[in-house]
């Protein structure tokens, strides 16, 4: 069986990567799987919050791995850290999938999301504004793509997405076809 394809987005929060996501994987009919999300998840069923940390990381890459393992194409975000991250990728997720990076990149991603926030929850809060020191603190690790040994794609998400959203779906299918040869060729080049 060929190895599915992942495409992670990554980007600093308020960077608009779950919008872009799911809108990605619906132009491109790939299961879609947010992060922040399967946390909510995780944290209805033990009715309190979880430390993402200890619990919800290794979960999460463990479901994505064991989805590829299925077969199954898809589309993830998150944020994601330098320096952090990329153990958990590069070790669980690359041995079983082609991945590719679209990163997000947008001008005031902490008014952004404080706009968010306030929106989902009517009004402003202690937590929220606790939140957004953390975001400060973050910013430099998340602002950039990882070091995934991937094709990676930047894409302004102030506004209009550019490249657009059919570009990105173009330029992910080339990256897919031709990660998907050179699989075929290493596979050939080991018999």
């Amino acid at each position: 069986m060929e190895a599915p394809l992942f495409v992670i987005v990554s980007g600093a929060p308020g960077s608009g990567k779950t919008t872009l996501a799911t809108q990605l994987a619906a132009h491109m009919r790939l299961l879609h799987v947010p992060r922040d999300e399967f946390f909510w998840g995780m944290t209805y069923t033990a009715n309190a919050h979880i430390n993402r940390g200890a619990e919800g990381i290794n979960t999460f890459y463990d479901v994505l791995r064991s989805l590829g393992e299925k077969g199954v194409s898809l589309v993830t975000d998150g944020t994601i850290y330098k320096g952090i991250s990329e153990p958990d990728i590069t070790g669980k997720l690359a041995p079983i999938a082609r991945l590719v990076n679209v990163h997000c990149r947008a001008e005031n991603v902490n008014q952004r999301f404080y706009n968010r926030e306030v929106a989902r929850y009517g009004q402003a809060t202690d937590e929220l504004e606790e939140h957004l020191k953390h975001l400060d603190k973050i910013y430099a690790d998340t602002a950039e793509p990882l070091q995934l040994d991937c094709p990676v794609l930047e894409v302004d998400t102030n506004g209009i997405y550019n490249p657009s959203l059919a570009e990105i779906a173009e330029w992910i299918g080339d990256r897919n076809s031709e990660l998907s040869k050179r699989a075929a060729y290493r596979g050939k080049r080991t018999q």
